[in-house]
């Protein structure tokens, strides 16, 4: 897997593990057991591929501002390095070619469904309306100035 395409999957699952955090006050919807019910693993499930399709029609502006995020905290581990050598815009060029895979409806459907039962998911109604808002904002700058914070929360 090339540097961009780790930066990429592992953005969504960033995306995903911030719908995993929050307060420490469990989700409603929670079984004593700790489990997560079937409506909230729905619920996540809709709201990461519903922010994959915006992130998508937000291509443009989302690449650059997650490459940038990425470079920042150089996770995955190399990548300003990797920005130094051969510049931000060759990542980011590199990043939509990827990522106009990695976002297509079944790809994303299926990285969401992947990601969401290999993580528990003990808080995860508070992010999911943090993430649910980013959805709600007009425009994609908007969105993305949304979204972008709670990747790189999770890039520390």
């Amino acid at each position: 897997m090339t540097q961009l395409k780790t930066l990429f999957v592992s953005a969504a699952l960033a995306a995903l593990a911030a719908c995993a955090g929050g307060s420490d006050t469990p989700a409603k919807s929670e079984t004593t057991a700790g489990t997560v019910s079937a409506e909230s693993t729905s619920d996540a499930q809709a709201t990461c591929v519903a922010s994959f399709a915006r992130q998508r029609e937000c291509t443009d502006q989302f690449i650059p501002a997650l490459v940038d995020a990425r470079v920042r905290a150089d996770k995955p581990p190399g990548i300003a390095a990797k920005a130094q050598s051969e510049g931000r815009d060759a990542l980011i060029a590199e990043g939509k070619t990827e990522f106009a895979e990695d976002s297509k409806p079944e790809a994303a459907s299926e990285t969401c469904t992947h990601m969401i039962s290999a993580l528990p998911n003990p808080k995860m109604e508070e992010a999911l309306a943090q993430a649910k808002s980013c959805l709600g904002v007009e425009g994609c700058d908007a969105f993305v100035a949304c979204e972008i914070p709670i990747i790189e929360a999770t890039l520390r």
